[in-house]
């Protein structure tokens, strides 16, 4: 009995010794942008995933590194584009860069909100509702919103891939509706 309980316990330590145990993430996706509401905006991108993803004593998971989309202009300089994905109510997290800039020998904080990404587990799939900035102000939504999915080699793959991936959003006739939480 006792043999039993101490290969149970062995088990169980080694269980939760690889569930914690940071997972190195190093991958490359080829997938699409495109535009909801217009099917000519679609281009092929390829988001370059380099990290590494955790989870906390609770269960959530976190992942901390780079997502780099290939041609993706964003105003963040190239040395300060590391995040830190909060996967905290489910498969989805802002995607939030921390950076400065030097105005008159001062330095500012900044922050550039790119977007929500939506992925599965092992960050293999993933579909990200790309904000779409107009001064400083960053919007979406689920007719003409920005998307950048992958894998995925045609349109549909991308928007079945995002119906699939976003919980709170239904595609619906072409585009993504809100689903309130019941």
């Amino acid at each position: 009995m006792k043999k039993m309980i101490l290969i149970l316990l062995v088990c169980i330590v080694m269980v939760a010794f690889w569930f914690y145990t940071p997972k190195k993430i190093n991958r490359t996706i080829n997938g699409l942008a495109y535009q909801l509401g217009n099917e000519e905006k679609i281009e092929r991108v390829e988001i370059i995933i380099t990290g590494e993803q955790r989870y906390t004593l609770t269960g959530k998971r976190r992942f901390f590194g780079t997502l780099d989309i290939k041609g993706e202009e964003i105003p963040v300089p190239q040395n300060e584009r590391e995040i830190t994905l909060n996967f905290e109510l489910g498969n989805y997290s802002p995607i939030y860069y921390f950076y400065s800039t030097r105005v008159n020998g001062d330095y500012t904080p900044q922050i550039h909100n790119y977007g929500t990404i939506y992925t599965n587990k092992d960050l293999s799939q993933l579909t990200i509702m790309k904000l779409k900035h107009e001064g400083d102000n960053g919007w979406w939504n689920g007719s003409e919103g920005l998307m950048v999915t992958a894998p995925a080699q045609t349109r549909k793959e991308a928007m079945e891939l995002s119906d699939k991936l976003i919980k709170r959003y239904q595609l619906r006739e072409g585009e993504f509706r809100y689903i309130p939480e019941s």
